[in-house]
């Protein structure tokens, strides 16, 4: 990112507000990182959604208020769901140490939300 943003400057100085914009972008993106985005969310769909994958791993689970406690063999992993404005949802995983099977959870609600919520994609080869 640094590097397209230095390819496209040029040999130009950098002008402040370009500077600051840039930077205020980076942060956003950091602190977004960790937590998935839906919009035009559906609870009854996102619940299905969720406890057939964790059915279909064999995981157990207590729903709670927040979202999720999946109850692993290492330890516990939280799924923390809240409703924003709107029609829109953040979801975030919180585990303690890395859990394979909480990995592959992640990777397969990946697999179905792709599908019912547009994201974008920038695929690079």
């Amino acid at each position: 990112m640094l590097g397209l943003a230095l390819l496209a400057i040029g040999k130009q100085a950098t002008p402040v507000w370009l500077a600051a914009i840039w930077l205020a972008l980076l942060a956003a993106a950091l602190v977004a990182r960790p937590r998935w985005f839906f919009l035009w969310f559906d609870p009854a769909r996102f619940a299905a959604e969720v406890e057939d994958s964790l059915r279909m791993l064999l995981i157990p689970f207590v729903k709670t208020e927040a979202g999720y406690t999946l109850q692993l063999r290492n330890g516990d992993v939280y799924l923390q769901l809240r409703a924003g404005p709107g029609c829109t949802s953040v979801l975030k995983f919180r585990q303690g140490r890395k859990h394979k099977k909480a990995d592959l959870l992640r990777s397969l609600l990946r697999k179905k939300f792709d599908p019912l919520f547009p994201r974008l994609k920038i695929r690079i080869r």
